[in-house]
């Protein structure tokens, strides 16, 4: 139960959204302003698409990621990229359907095995681009049966521990599945007893919109918003506190929709007057500045600051989407340029430092762009300075959670 102190603490903080001038604009240019605030650039939300992951979700049928039609990729593009924008390096992992297409479990956990293998022998520990890739691991889910996701800890312990990628990916929902579902505690407990890092991306699939406007538009962050919302009400922030949440495209609509997504816990006669029951709320799962954000597809002032009136800057990460930005729109940057002008001094933490010290090991083996040069190689590597705030261990070992470790409320629910 809520202390009234902390509900108007909240509810002042949400009321105190002043929006910012137009300084720094949205067309200003993204790499002079980046380069002008600083050199020391990472983006937290690229994606990889494996040619041979490509040529299985086209046989199955799939014409589409994220809701765009498949773009172009290639490891010397996505340097090219980088260094055309000062990017040191760049975190990736596969766009949904990720590998949800694939009917059975056997050919799902394969394509896992294969995805992370070649993000992590091409990109991440490759000589020839060295220290300009970070991954986020892939797991074999679908169908969210216990069977699967024991695979899925499988692998996410291999891919962390054996393979060196920076942590995992998961998908906004799988079907009508969100992340707060306590049928996923197998895994959740796995990664939260290992502090994981976990990249949670939108899923474009869902309800077809009244408009024919395509998925990408509104589904993606509306599915993204559902999951937090979702995590919220089923308490697992609190079930799972050890897991560190990065959502992409700065939470979709949630920096706008805090207030309001959280009525129930802010006054819970509203609950009651419409007649649901939503148990006692742990306000521990309504504190987003918790949770940590990329700037993708939302570079600019409105989204940015009502993100900064829930979540500390500490808390944002540059992120691109490429290549499904640049697919869709031409444009890759999507108005990252208004970024420097917005955050100001705080740019240099949001367009690298902060990404540094989240991934620890991604920091450690970055390498610098070749600015606006169109090399195709590794631009080399360049120290890396010392992440703001101490790294926490490796995010998934070997050792499985013992079954102590289950918390009653989600033993009362498998």
């Amino acid at each position: 139960m809520t202390s009234q102190l902390s509900r108007r603490r909240f509810l002042s903080g949400l009321g105190a959204v002043t929006l910012l001038g137009a300084a720094g604009g949205i067309g200003r240019g993204f790499m002079e302003s980046a380069t002008a605030a600083t050199t020391d650039m990472i983006d937290v939300h690229g994606h990889v698409l494996p040619p041979f992951w490509v040529d299985a979700l086209r046989a199955s049928g799939g014409s589409r990621v994220s809701g765009m039609a498949i773009p172009n990729w290639s490891p010397r593009a996505a340097v090219a990229f980088l260094d055309s924008k000062c990017i040191n390096t760049q975190v990736v992992s596969l766009p949904d359907p990720a590998v949800t297409f694939l009917p059975q479990l056997s050919d799902r956990v394969t394509m896992a095995r294969r995805v992370n293998d070649y993000v992590a022998t091409e990109l991440v520990h490759s000589t020839v681009h060295e220290g300009r890739f970070g991954g986020f691991a892939t797991l074999p889910l679908a169908d969210l049966s216990v069977g699967e996701q024991t695979e899925a800890v499988k692998e996410a312990r291999r891919a962390v521990n054996e393979l060196g990628l920076d942590g995992v990916s998961l998908l906004s929902n799988y079907g009508d599945t969100y992340l707060g579902d306590l049928k996923l505690a197998p895994l959740m407990l796995a990664l939260n007893s290992q502090s994981a890092v976990v990249a949670v991306h939108s899923n474009a699939q869902g309800t077809a919109p009244a408009m024919d406007l395509g998925a990408a538009l509104l589904e993606a962050p509306f599915n993204t918003t559902r999951a937090i919302v979702n995590m919220s009400y089923l308490q697992a922030f609190t079930l799972y506190p050890n897991i560190r949440w990065l959502f992409v495209d700065a939470g979709g609509t949630l920096p706008y929709l805090a207030y309001r997504s959280s009525l129930f816990l802010l006054y819970p006669v509203v609950a009651q007057n419409l007649g649901l029951d939503v148990g006692d709320l742990d306000e521990g799962n309504f504190q987003f500045a918790d949770l940590y954000f990329d700037t993708a597809w939302s570079a600019n002032p409105v989204t940015m600051t009502s993100l900064r009136e829930i979540a500390p800057d500490s808390h944002v990460l540059l992120g691109t989407d490429w290549p499904l930005s640049a697919r869709s729109l031409g444009d890759p940057t999507l108005g990252q340029g208004s970024l420097a002008g917005i955050f100001g001094d705080k740019y240099a933490a949001v367009s690298g430092a902060n990404a540094r010290a989240l991934l620890p090991a991604m920091a450690a083996r970055s390498g610098a762009a070749a600015c606006g040069g169109g090399s195709a190689g590794g631009g080399g590597r360049t120290p890396s300075p010392s992440p703001s705030v101490s790294p926490t261990t490796n995010p998934v070992e070997s050792q499985a959670p013992a079954p102590t470790d289950l918390p009653t409320a989600i033993a009362a629910g498998l």
